[in-house]
């Protein structure tokens, strides 16, 4: 056997001491991968939810600002039609 075989068995037998010493077997290493996993999941879908609840401001806005372009002057003419009239020149 060469030095680094036996280095390399050492070594991975030291390492599953440790593991079996501090508690950390093959199934809490698992244990603690899923659970990551499902906390950045959640933390994905939280950020997702905030972003989504922001975005759907847009809209609503956009449609305010159509009713009030909609609305009737004084002189029967809709925000728009008036501002394009004077725009081009064709005002009262």
């Amino acid at each position: 056997m060469s030095g680094l075989c036996a280095r390399r068995l050492r070594t991975s037998g030291l390492r599953a001491r440790q593991l079996r010493t501090s508690g950390l077997r093959a199934s809490g290493l698992r244990t603690r991968r899923l659970r990551a996993a499902v906390a950045g999941a959640a933390l994905a879908g939280a950020l997702l939810a905030v972003s989504g609840c922001a975005s759907s401001v847009d809209p609503i806005e956009r449609l305010g600002r159509k009713a009030a372009e909609r609305m009737a002057t004084p002189d029967a003419t809709t925000v728009a039609e008036g501002t394009a009239a004077r725009i081009s020149g064709h005002a009262d």
